[in-house]
């Protein structure tokens, strides 16, 4: 062996190259499977699993109205390519995420498929009243109450319509009544649930959102309806007796004392109530102040308790949506982290990648293998990622998780990053002979030219392995995110990516705001 050529083992030199390519393949093969095997999992189950436009409505249902249309649009046409059903479901998904002119279009063409569906003839009505088509509106209410599975909203929808039919003002008596009658029926209020799919979770902030803009859309109805009565009981009072207008203000006030107590039991509902009991009450009021000169004790006691109500429910509702804003950054947390770290790992092996291409660093180091110390180091990474991703879905879980968990996993991540980064530094210059001692296995050898040698090839070892290091860190980082998704999916029947699904819609709380609210008026 020539001196000016000799051959250093340490850097690689005469190792199995081949051996080691085959290596660098299976793991390759082993780190595609993985994210593969969780990318099919999710491609199947969206895709594969049903057909083309059921597919289509499902991923629909969880996106906003301005991107979930188009989607909408296209399974409505291949469902009815195929003569499916279902496209009646599609159509009113389509008329809830419309404007209020498209969307009558929309639920007509879904109530000529199916007008005995009294859900589909109340919502119809609801989107008709708000577009100002009251007398079709007034049919459509009148279809839906007249269904064998009787519910008391599309009698109170009809009787709020009649008032603004042509003359309505002169069948005032007529609307008052029908609500009266409804009030004496025993019928519980039941507001129409958002259209959904069967797969999908319906504990969500997502699926909270909807039904809370079905129940907006329906309580407005009879929030103006009262206030119209109200308002009209003002302006009227002086002309005629005042007693008048008592009972019948009695009977709006009841209308509001039912939806405050309706079955459905949400905090929108309640509110409404509370709001139109306190209109008539107030009214009342000011009818027998008129007529006595005082007022009533037993009606001021109970304006307070109806505030008293109203303010514990509106304080729910002033600080929900900031609360499920925290959760959603929460669930979103660990997904940012995923990425983040990701561009970190990906940086990392693209300036190795740069480096061995700068100094145009042989193959030869391919072929070094791994110490203990790096071996596990990345087994402990790859652990760390996925007990850390896993525990983080606890942390969700746990109460009070927005503030705590956020800061807990944040710390431990950096922590688990930060070490791994400061080791793929280090671990090459240290794991790699240095120069005097390769010289020294080879006896000694003093040369400039053999000294100049080492360092080029030892310069080009280190570059080769921290190249390799980062790769292997980005690749055992992917098995464990992509392990991580499918143990997910698993355990909560929902991908970590799924956050809207996943955040809570805080029904438990609202439940228990509108309980306390309750127990006030009790």
């Amino acid at each position: 062996m020539s001196l000016r050529e000799p051959k250093f083992p340490e850097y690689g030199r005469g190792a199995d190259r081949a051996g080691a390519r085959r290596n660098r393949r299976a793991f390759r093969f082993f780190v595609l499977f993985f994210a593969a095997l969780a990318a099919s999992l999710w491609f199947a189950e969206n895709f594969l699993r049903y057909e083309l436009h059921q597919a289509q409505y499902l991923s629909a249902l969880t996106q906003e109205p301005e991107s979930a249309r188009p989607i909408l649009q296209r399974a409505i046409k291949d469902a009815t390519d195929q003569g499916s059903p279902a496209v009646i479901n599609y159509l009113q998904a389509l008329a809830a995420r419309e404007d209020p002119d498209e969307a009558v279009e929309s639920y007509a063409e879904a109530y000529a498929l199916d007008p005995a569906t009294p859900w589909l003839a109340l919502r119809y009505g609801v989107a008709l009243y708000h577009s100002g088509r009251y007398e079709e509106a007034h049919a459509r209410f009148q279809e839906a109450a007249a269904q064998p599975r009787r519910n008391a909203l599309p009698m109170y929808f009809e009787a709020a319509t009649i008032p603004r039919l042509p003359e309505g003002l002169e069948n005032l008596d007529e609307s008052l009544a029908m609500a009266a009658r409804t009030n004496n029926s025993g019928l519980e209020i039941r507001f129409p649930a958002p259209l959904w799919f069967k797969a999908l979770p319906e504990n969500g902030a997502w699926h909270a959102r909807l039904r809370r803009e079905i129940v907006e859309q329906c309580v407005a109805i009879l929030y103006q309806y009262a206030g119209f009565v109200v308002s009209t009981a003002q302006e009227d009072t002086p002309l005629r007796q005042a007693q008048y207008w008592v009972p019948w203000l009695e009977q709006v006030q009841a209308m509001g004392e039912r939806l405050t107590f309706s079955a459905d039991g949400g905090s929108l509902q309640s509110i409404t109530g509370i709001q139109i009991q306190l209109q008539a009450l107030k009214m009342r009021q000011e009818i027998r102040r008129r007529v006595t000169g005082e007022d009533d004790p037993e009606m001021v006691q109970q304006a307070a308790q109806l505030e008293a109500a109203l303010a514990v429910l509106n304080a729910f509702e002033n600080g929900r949506d900031a609360r499920i804003a925290a959760q959603d950054a929460l669930y979103r947390r660990p997904l940012w982290l995923i990425l983040k770290t990701f561009a970190i790992l990906g940086a990392a092996y693209l300036a190795a990648y740069a480096a061995t291409k700068l100094f145009d660093a042989g193959r030869a180091a391919w072929a070094i293998p791994f110490g203990p110390f790096a071996e596990a180091a990345l087994v402990a990474w790859c652990a760390a990622v996925f007990v850390l991703l896993h525990g983080a879905r606890f942390l969700q879980r746990a109460e009070n998780a927005a503030g705590q968990g956020v800061t807990t996993l944040d710390v431990l991540w950096g922590a688990a990053l930060g070490l791994l980064v400061v080791f793929g530094a280090l671990y090459p210059f240290l794991a790699v002979p240095g120069v005097k001692s390769a010289l020294a296995r080879h006896g000694g050898v003093d040369d400039a030219d053999v000294r100049a040698q080492a360092r080029r090839e030892r310069r080009d070892a280190c570059l080769m392995l921290q190249r390799r290091f980062w790769g292997a860190a980005a690749g055992l980082y992917v098995c464990s995110v992509s392990a991580w998704s499918i143990a997910y999916r698993l355990m909560a029947g929902l991908y970590p990516w799924q956050v809207n699904l996943l955040a809570s819609g805080l029904a438990e709380d609202e439940m228990q705001a509108v309980a306390r609210a309750l127990s006030l008026l009790q």
